[in-house]
């Protein structure tokens, strides 16, 4: 049995849009700098985490 490491990502604009009372509203803080998230990207994409190979 082998075990792949993969991360999935859900990014979605609207987020907060489609998440209306009686549901809570999630609250998200970012304490990352705007370079490291372009790194760490970078980084997924070298990785090719972002591939659809399903």
């Amino acid at each position: 049995m082998t075990l792949e490491n993969k991360i999935g990502l859900i990014i979605d604009d609207d987020f907060a849009l489609k998440h209306k009372p009686p549901y809570p509203h999630p609250i998200f803080f970012s304490y990352e700098t705007p370079l490291r998230i372009q790194s760490i990207i970078a980084y997924l994409e070298i990785k090719k985490v972002f591939e659809d190979k399903r």
